[in-house]
C-alpha cells in the first residue's frame, strides 16, 4: 500500500511539474506575439504615412493608388520578414517539450528516449500552418482596408484605427473584431498544449503505460466537460470513447481534451 501511495505521489509531482512548465511557457508565447505584433503595428502605420491627406483625410484615389500600391507590398513584406520569423521560432520551442517529458518521467522512474526527428517537424509543420492561417487572414484585412479606405476617401484615423483592431485591437467607435493578437495567443496555447499531449502520448505508449490521469485547476471558466474529470484516472479506451461537443473544435478528446482553449493535459 505504502508503494502504492508513493506512486501516486511520485506522479501528481510529474503533473504539477508538467502543468507549471505549460503556464511559463504560455506566458512567454503571449509576450512574445504581443512584442512582435507591436512593432510590426509601428512599421504598418508608419508605412500609412505615404498616403497623401488633406484636413485629416485621404485624397481622391487617382492620387493615393499608386502609394497604396507601394504600401500593399511593403505590408507582404513586414509580415514576411519580421512577424512570420519570430512565430517560426516561438513554435520552435514548442520541441523542447520533449526534454521537459524526458525529466517529467523521470520523476517516475521510468526511461523513454524521445521522438524521431521526423515525428516533431510534423508536429511543427501543423503548427506553423495553423499559424500562417491566421496571420494570412489578418495581413489580407489589413491590405484591403488600405485599398478601401483609399477609395472612400475616409479620415485617415479610420484607417489607422482599422489597422489597429486588426493588429492588436481598438477602442475606437465602430471599429469591430477580433485582433491577430488574440486569435494567435488563443491559437499558441492550443498549439503548445496539442503538441504536449501528443509527446507525452508517445512516450506512454512506448512504455506501455495504460492509464492517464485528467490534470489541470477548475476555474470560473471551466467547461464542464473538464470540471468532471480533472483530477480523476482513466484508460486510453475509456478517454477514446467519449464524445462532446467540443467548441471550436471537432478532434477526439484524447488531443483535444475538452475543446478549444482547454487548460488541461493528460498525464500518464
Amino acid at each position: 500500500m505504502a508503494r502504492k501511495i508513493n506512486r501516486r505521489k511520485r506522479i501528481q509531482k510529474a503533473a504539477e511539474y508538467a502543468d507549471r512548465w505549460l503556464m511559463r511557457k504560455q506566458r512567454r508565447h503571449s509576450n512574445m506575439i504581443l512584442t512582435s505584433l507591436r512593432k510590426l503595428q509601428r512599421q504598418i502605420i508608419n508605412e500609412l504615412t505615404r498616403l497623401e491627406t488633406e484636413g485629416g483625410n485621404l485624397v481622391t484615389a487617382q492620387l493615393n493608388l499608386r502609394n497604396a500600391q507601394r504600401i500593399h507590398r511593403d505590408i507582404e513584406l513586414l509580415f514576411a520578414q519580421q512577424w512570420e520569423p519570430e512565430m517560426q521560432a516561438m513554435i520552435q520551442e514548442f520541441s523542447q517539450t520533449v526534454d521537459m517529458v524526458i525529466r517529467q518521467f523521470g520523476f517516475l522512474d521510468e526511461e523513454w528516449s524521445g521522438m524521431t526527428q521526423e515525428a516533431l517537424q510534423i508536429l511543427d509543420s501543423g503548427a506553423w500552418r495553423g499559424f500562417q492561417g491566421l496571420s494570412n487572414t489578418q495581413k489580407n484585412k489589413v491590405i484591403q482596408a488600405v485599398y478601401d479606405q483609399v477609395i472612400a476617401g475616409e479620415e485617415f484615423s479610420v484607417l489607422v484605427h482599422t489597422i489597429e483592431q486588426a493588429l492588436l485591437g481598438s477602442k475606437a467607435t465602430g471599429v469591430t473584431g477580433r485582433p491577430l493578437a488574440q486569435y494567435a495567443q488563443l491559437y499558441a496555447r492550443d498549439a503548445l498544449m496539442k503538441y504536449h499531449n501528443e509527446v507525452s502520448i508517445a512516450a506512454a505508449e512506448e512504455l506501455e503505460m495504460e492509464h492517464y490521469l485528467y490534470v489541470g485547476d477548475i476555474i470560473k471558466t471551466t467547461r464542464d466537460f473538464c470540471r468532471r474529470r480533472a483530477g480523476k484516472v482513466y484508460t486510453k479506451d475509456h478517454i477514446q470513447s467519449w464524445t462532446h461537443r467540443w467548441t471550436g473544435k471537432s478532434g477526439p478528446a484524447m488531443t483535444d481534451r475538452g475543446g478549444y482553449n482547454c487548460r488541461h493535459h493528460l498525464q500518464h
